[in-house]
């Protein structure tokens, strides 16, 4: 399974990619509780333009 972090448009570019949400959380610099709430409810991270998705291999 890998998490991925994209823009928060309707064309959701790839900007990170990790193979945990822990370490995606770190690389964009959040808190992981954070990151795992705007995962759930699929809500992007306005500050940095990002949505978070996980996907599975």
């Amino acid at each position: 399974m890998l998490y991925m972090a994209v823009t928060a448009d309707k064309y959701e570019l790839p900007c990170f990619v990790a193979d945990s949400g822990r370490e995606l959380s770190k690389i964009v610099g959040i808190h992981e509780p954070y990151f795992w709430d705007l995962l759930h409810k699929s809500k992007p991270y306005k500050k940095l333009g990002m949505l978070f998705l996980k996907i599975e291999e």
